[in-house]
């Protein structure tokens, strides 16, 4: 049994958060399966303590704006005597947690997703350009202090260790260090309930679904188009949106989508809900039939993996996305969402056109529920979690490549100058100037 702190998203989802998305999923996941395991966890939330919701044992809160935050995480880790220490999610968690553990504690980070794929999709859309600067930042003391590592997808933990190995990391550790462990988003959804799978008769009206964030890879151009020309088929298709932008993150593509959305010529088949409870996404999904993303060109959608293509399923819904993650390719080839090409709008519309017209076969949803249940779930899918725990090792201080180089070159050319003035340095030169006038003279 190991004492574990946990540093993660807050508010813990519960039927009354009035957002959950992906960073509190993962880190109500990691914490219920160590709990379950048998280890010690307290657990360390970035964020303010929620109003009106009653303490829970073994979680406490840390306001990332709090110039003491140093000072609260050192007392949280000094109370509670931890023996390991774990981030979950990405962002502000990963920072603390490597504060956190000082230079003595086992460090499990978490990055889920390429955060650098993740800010050159901010920048595309970003005049100002400044969230791979950012992202470089906060990451790079991060991924020179981490003892290991833990990835989104098999795609994302090769971008990971080729990121180490640039750092020089890579020799720090034994050749049989696993330096990236593979933990995939969970099909697990807290107490959120599940429904079965609804499918679509032929012609009758079809419900569109957006859930989540409008991220930086969201295509909301291609999407709005795409829905647009939908429409102007379907007379009877409604598009129904929770979520939306990410204060602190991201709001420009929300903010876009919803202007065309309720500026374009259907706004009134545009319903917007914003974020909503957890116990309130029920309701909302109820009568809808698909659920639907579309990715941006680059790499993060590559890299990283998407959290709404679970959801979907979990409530009964099909899905129509662009398949470029690991787990959505892997849908796609078997034949269990509705692909779409990136950057086809027409391409998006001809997929919702077939469906609101030839209906859509609950039987392929109820395989799509079996599948991930079955690959994803829970305790499969963070099992590599515990494994580190039982397994952890503290690597010795990584040594910084860039002020090792920067030292040699220093000292190198210090030897250099103390050669430049010494006296066989300066007579080999006048011999040289001699050599070179009496060559001349022969000449």
């Amino acid at each position: 049994m190991q004492r574990v702190l946990l540093i993660g998203q807050g508010p813990l989802p519960t039927p009354s958060t009035p957002r959950v998305s992906f960073p509190q999923l993962r880190v109500d996941g990691m914490r219920r399966l160590l709990l379950e395991a048998g280890h010690q966890v307290h657990t360390l939330l970035v964020g303010q303590t929620p109003q009106g919701s009653p303490a829970k044992r073994g979680v406490s809160y840390v306001d990332p704006k709090n110039p003491s935050v140093a000072l609260l995480v050192g007392e949280v880790l000094a109370s509670f005597k931890a023996t390991r220490v774990i981030s979950a999610g990405p962002f502000l968690p990963a920072r603390i947690a490597a504060l956190a553990a000082s230079e003595r504690l086992p460090l499990l980070i978490d990055v889920p997703g390429d955060p650098f794929a993740e800010a050159q999709a901010k920048d595309a859309q970003d005049p100002k350009r400044r969230a791979t600067l950012e992202t470089v930042a906060l990451w790079r003391p991060v991924l020179a202090r981490a003892d290991a590592f833990l990835a989104i997808s098999g795609a994302q933990a090769m971008a990971l260790r080729g990121q180490l190995g640039l750092m020089g990391r890579l020799a720090c550790a034994p050749l049989t260090h696993t330096w990236v462990r593979v933990v995939p988003v969970s099909y697990d959804f807290g107490a959120l309930p599940g429904a079965v799978a609804k499918g679509k008769k032929p012609g009758a009206p079809l419900r569109v679904l957006l859930a989540g964030g409008f991220n930086t890879w969201l295509d909301d151009e291609t999407l709005l188009e795409g829905l647009h020309q939908a429409m102007g088929v379907l007379p009877d298709m409604e598009v129904r949106i929770t979520g939306g932008g990410i204060p602190g993150h991201h709001c420009a593509s929300f903010e876009r989508f919803k202007a065309g959305a309720l500026g374009g010529p259907f706004p009134e088949r545009f319903l917007f809900h914003g974020w909503v409870p957890h116990a309130a996404l029920p309701a909302l999904t109820r009568e809808c039939h698909v659920g639907l993303w579309v990715d941006r060109p680059g790499l993060e959608a590559t890299l990283g993996s998407r959290t709404r293509a679970l959801f979907y399923t979990h409530q009964g819904l099909a899905v129509a996305c662009t398949p470029r993650s690991d787990m959505s390719r892997e849908l796609s080839t078997m034949g269990l969402v509705t692909p779409v090409k990136v950057g086809r709008p027409n391409d998006l519309a001809k997929a919702l056109v077939r469906m609101g017209e030839h209906g859509i076969g609950a039987e392929r949803v109820e395989k799509t529920q079996a599948f991930l249940h079955r690959r994803y779930r829970s305790e499969k899918a963070l099992a590599p979690v515990l494994d580190w725990v039982s397994d952890a090792v503290r690597l010795p201080p990584h040594p910084d490549v860039h002020a090792q180089l920067a030292e040699e070159l220093y000292r190198t050319r210090g030897q250099l100058a103390a050669v430049h003035q010494s006296p066989t340095w300066r007579v080999a030169g006048k011999a040289r100037s001699v050599m070179g006038r009496w060559g001349r003279k022969k000449d």
